[in-house]
């Protein structure tokens, strides 16, 4: 099956008290996985918002069809964290799709991609195999208080680049091929590590990831 998983052997380190888990050679065959998630049709994510610049100054794109085995690795990292899969994500391959156009609105000099927090617990899985690539997630601790609740305030296409000096990076986690990450996306804010132009041409960002709920 093409989303069978390994062996697990995870790592588990932590910070602030938080663990965060990680497992290398998480697929068994990660190139078919990439090459089964990129033949099916993905979305321009939430580029209805009012004023959204996706698909005009970069695309952030989304996948979220159904599979029996990402229903089964969903329950075993449940176990892992002790956290209910999101309903809304549960058993759905949902990835992160992302690229950029050269222009002065993606500044990642001075500006971190979207800084955001979630529901529980968060899976990710790098599926992009290039050397030197250095876009992993960042993990944040916010230094502007103003900036700790942006939904409502502020749409997320209309402004994902956020000032640098309103957070403190904590950590990278960093991009491997087919390794995967878990950490808890509720505790902290967190987004991607856009710190070059390696995705500002033809090919997107990719990676798969996993929502749980802390109740």
């Amino acid at each position: 099956m093409i989303f069978d998983i390994c062996n697990w052997d995870v790592k588990i380190d932590s910070i602030f008290g938080s663990k965060i888990y990680s497992i290398e050679n998480f697929y068994v065959d990660p190139d078919r996985v990439v090459n089964k998630i990129l033949k099916q049709p993905s979305i321009l994510w939430k580029s209805d918002e009012p004023n959204s610049k996706n698909g005009i100054e970069f695309e952030d794109r989304r996948h979220g069809m159904f599979n029996s085995k990402v229903t089964e690795i969903y329950d075993k990292l449940s176990e892992v964290c002790g956290q209910d899969p999101s309903r809304s994500t549960y058993g759905r391959i949902i990835t992160n799709l992302t690229r950029f156009k050269n222009s002065e609105f993606n500044n990642y000099t001075d500006n971190y991609w979207w800084p955001h927090v979630d529901s529980g617990y968060n899976g990710i899985v790098f599926l992009n195999n290039n050397p030197g690539d250095k876009s992993g997630t960042n993990l944040y601790a916010h230094v502007d208080q103003s900036e700790k609740d942006l939904r409502g305030k502020v749409n997320e296409h209309e402004d994902p680049w956020r000032d640098k000096s309103k957070y403190e990076l904590m950590i990278t986690l960093e991009p491997q091929y087919n390794k995967f990450y878990f950490f808890d996306g509720k505790l902290f804010p967190h987004g991607m590590n856009i710190c070059d132009d390696m995705y500002f041409h033809d090919e997107f960002r990719l990676n798969q990831v996993f929502f749980f709920d802390d109740k």
